[in-house]
């Protein structure tokens, strides 16, 4: 009875301790809307693809140390949206007529 008990213990405490063998993958995150300038989707111009966020600029003041702490703020400089294409937007008329839109 004795020794029935030990190999239990060995048992618990080896699979308490050895890593998990059976661990189930993540699920992969969808891509999120964000371009090479590190701009989201939404900043870029639909018509242009133009960036419309603002930057920083050249440094207009510093600290005692001489670390920028002010800096002029400009238009980003991307032209096109080049991120992950998102998924186009349908609207269904059947739907909206029956929920009463």
């Amino acid at each position: 009875m004795l020794a029935g008990a030990f190999i239990l213990a060995i048992g618990i405490l080896l699979g308490r301790l050895l890593p998990e063998r059976r661990k189930e993958p993540r699920p992969l995150k969808s891509p999120r809307p964000v371009c090479g300038c590190t701009h989201h989707y939404s900043m870029h111009d639909p018509e242009t693809g133009a960036c419309n966020e603002v930057v920083n600029g050249k440094p207009l003041r510093f600290d005692r140390f001489e670390e920028p702490i002010q800096w002029e703020q400009v238009g980003c400089a991307c032209l096109r949206y080049s991120g992950p294409e998102p998924l186009p937007t349908y609207i269904a008329t059947e739907i909206a007529r029956e929920a009463g839109e």
